[in-house]
């Protein structure tokens, strides 16, 4: 009984100076990998919507997300004062994990462009979904109508996931941001 008290306390000691460590850890980063993600973001806006003045996110966001749980944000674009389109960054189940990317939909409600902004695709193979040959295919198709492009070979599930994460925010766009 005695030994056996003696492990639990050790086996504390160590699992709490562990969590120690790693909230530390958290603490010391969370800002920094902020900084990265928000880098990330605003290069994917600029990559879609060129040169913008703003982005702002659109209110009740939360009563969305209630709805559509791989819905992370909606961004209304304005550029000279007037809306250029929103961005709508989704999820979707990739190969390797979530996928997260940003579909960009102009005032019209064409696709502008999808751009993934986080992934853990297989490199050389589900991480062709992530290359221009492939996104590009979604450009100027208008989300009235459900998303078709010519998947991957080789690379199915991972292009199938950017496909179902364009008309996942097209959905989210044709409930919430069309007037």
């Amino acid at each position: 009984m005695k030994e056996t008290m003696r492990l639990a306390v050790i086996l504390l000691v160590i699992a709490s100076v562990a969590g120690a460590i790693l909230a530390f850890s958290n603490n010391a980063t969370a800002g920094r990998i902020e900084e990265i993600n928000a880098q990330i973001t605003q290069e994917a806006l600029s990559d879609i919507f060129g040169n913008i003045d703003e982005a702002k996110e659109l209110a009740d966001q939360d009563k969305m997300r209630e709805e559509y749980k791989d819905l992370k944000e909606i961004f209304e674009i304005i550029e000279n004062g007037e809306s250029k389109g929103h961005s709508l960054t989704v999820f979707s189940n990739g190969y390797d994990g979530a996928i997260e990317m940003m579909v960009g939909i102009d005032s019209e409600g064409n696709i502008m462009g999808v751009r993934l902004v986080n992934h853990s695709e297989t490199q050389g193979i589900g991480s062709k979904a992530d290359e221009p040959e492939f996104t590009d295919l979604f450009n100027d198709q208008n989300v009235e109508e459900e998303i078709e492009v010519q998947l991957i070979s080789g690379a199915t599930i991972s292009s199938e996931a950017v496909l179902k994460g364009t008309n996942y925010a097209r959905e989210i766009y044709n409930e919430y941001v069309i007037d």
